[in-house]
């Protein structure tokens, strides 16, 4: 895992592949909305549901504000991690 990336908590269960295959997800979000973080969000948990299928939501935290996608209700943090400075925690439904 490249510097621009920290882990700070993971859900259970969560194996180091599939907190690769996200951390993926979000650089080539980032890469492709640059700074505008609430396409970046939408972008995120678009690529999740289709993936892994199920619900999903992404917020994210820089210094300026706070962002985030599709509000349900989310009972199961799966990642929470800093990637390029800002602060991602991604949610996915047990619904």
């Amino acid at each position: 895992m490249d510097k621009s990336v920290k882990i700070n908590e993971k859900g259970m269960g969560i194996t180091d592949q599939i907190q690769n295959e996200i951390v993926t997800i979000v650089k080539n979000a980032i890469q492709v909305h640059k700074q505008y973080l609430g396409e970046v969000c939408n972008q995120i948990a678009n690529v999740l549901c289709q993936k892994y299928g199920g619900w999903w939501c992404c917020f994210v935290t820089d210094k300026d504000a706070n962002y985030g996608s599709r509000l349900f209700n989310f009972d199961h943090m799966y990642l929470d991690a800093t990637i390029e400075q800002r602060r991602f925690t991604i949610f996915k439904s047990a619904k």
